[in-house]
């Protein structure tokens, strides 16, 4: 499993994570041959930029801060503490924010206000802007 995550990182760019698989690598006893490529593919990434590409970072949905692919720590964001739910299909992060009502709102006003369409209704019943037209 690791040496297939250092692989693909390898190839995508994400070459922190790779690095970072592949020193986990090689303080495994492996084959002699699996030894050899694992040996070469860490003198290469070395040749590599010390940072993932950013298109493959995730972002977290609460306060917008890029995370790395890997936090040791665990699957949270780095900047506020939020925790990254993941899909079982695709194993990306759920755009989830978890929220707290305030003390003078009731379940069921709540449950209104989420259902509420932001305003959008408003310009959709009014049909095209008309402004600057003919």
């Amino acid at each position: 499993v690791i040496t297939t995550l250092a692989t693909h990182a390898m190839n995508l760019g994400a070459f922190k994570l790779s690095r970072f698989a592949f020193s986990k690598l090689q303080t495994l006893v492996l084959p002699a041959t699996v030894q050899q490529e694992v040996d070469l593919q860490s003198i290469l990434v070395r040749s590599k930029p010390f940072s993932d590409t950013e298109d493959l970072q995730p972002v977290c949905y609460r306060c917008s801060t890029t995370n790395p692919l890997l936090n040791t720590q665990g699957d949270f964001c780095i900047n506020c503490g939020a925790p990254f739910i993941r899909s079982f299909v695709t194993f990306e992060h759920l755009p989830l924010v978890e929220f707290e009502l305030d003390a003078g709102i009731s379940d069921d006003e709540a449950v209104r206000l989420i259902g509420e369409d932001a305003g959008l209704g408003e310009r959709r019943n009014k049909g095209p802007d008309t402004a600057g037209g003919a």
